[in-house]
Formats: C-alpha cells, sequence, structure tokens
C-alpha cells in the first residue's frame, strides 16, 4: 500500500471481474510500454486488450496475477498487473512480468508488485525466478 500522486495504492490478486478494468488499461498503454512488455509491437486494440486482460485475470493454477490500483476519485482505477508464471516442465524456477500505466512509471508502482510476487514465489517454493527486459526498460 501507499500514496502515489494523491490516490491510496493498493496491490491485490487479479479476480475474473477485474477483467473490463484490465482491458481498459491495457488499451490506453502507449506503443512503448506495450513493446517493452510483450518485445513486439502487440496490436493494442480493443479486442487484442479483453483477450489478453481475460488471460492475466485467469492465471491458471501454476500462476499468480496481481493488480495495483489507484483510488483517485470514484472507482479505484488498475494501474498496474503483475504476473507469476511456473516454467513448464521445471520445479523452483518461475518468471516476473510487470506492467504499470503509462503515466505512473518510475513511481514504485512496479517496484511494490515485483516485491509482493517475490514473496508469494518463495511461500510456494520457486528457487529462482527470471525477468525478461529490453535495455531500452531501465526504468
Amino acid at each position: 500500500h501507499g500514496v502515489v500522486f494523491g490516490g491510496l495504492l493498493q496491490e491485490r490478486r487479479a479476480r475474473p471481474d477485474d477483467q473490463p478494468a484490465v482491458a481498459e488499461m491495457l488499451a490506453r498503454l502507449s506503443e512503448q510500454a506495450r513493446y517493452q512488455r510483450y518485445f513486439h509491437p502487440a496490436a493494442g486494440s480493443a479486442a487484442w486488450a479483453r483477450i489478453e486482460a481475460g488471460r492475466l485475470v485467469r492465471p491458471g493454477a501454476e500462476g499468480v496475477t496481481l493488480v495495483a490500483t489507484v483510488q483517485f476519485v470514484g472507482a479505484p482505477e488498475v494501474v498496474g498487473v503483475a504476473e507469476l508464471t511456473a516454467e513448464a516442465g521445471t520445479t523452483g524456477f518461475g518468471e516476473v512480468a510487470v506492467l504499470v500505466r503509462d503515466d505512473l512509471q518510475g513511481h514504485g508502482v512496479g517496484l511494490i508488485l515485483a516485491r509482493q510476487l517475490i514473496a508469494i514465489a518463495r511461500a510456494r517454493g520457486v528457487a529462482e525466478l527470471h525477468a525478461d527486459m529490453l535495455p531500452s526498460n531501465g526504468t
């Protein structure tokens, strides 16, 4: 928990009913943000955002997805998503991926989500995590 730009930041596990809010966040991302997360210029269409949001909010038995929300005025807005997945065919290894809304990048939201995923991974007995990152994504 924390405060970002005057709004209360909270992180929690994603739920299926988060799909519309996650899809909205994904659809509003810049091309650069999508590229830095997915390593290709994902289409960014509303249809792509709905499909990807559906995948994120239903991570399956081996995965965990967290969302970060900030309440500025009215209902909380999804401002970040972080994903932990176990590598297929391995035990003790996992991958993390974090995505934060463009206007809140560089303000600690991703770090808060990553720390939560690390704690969850430890509790699950994951001994090694990795995250792929482009050199240009240094913030």
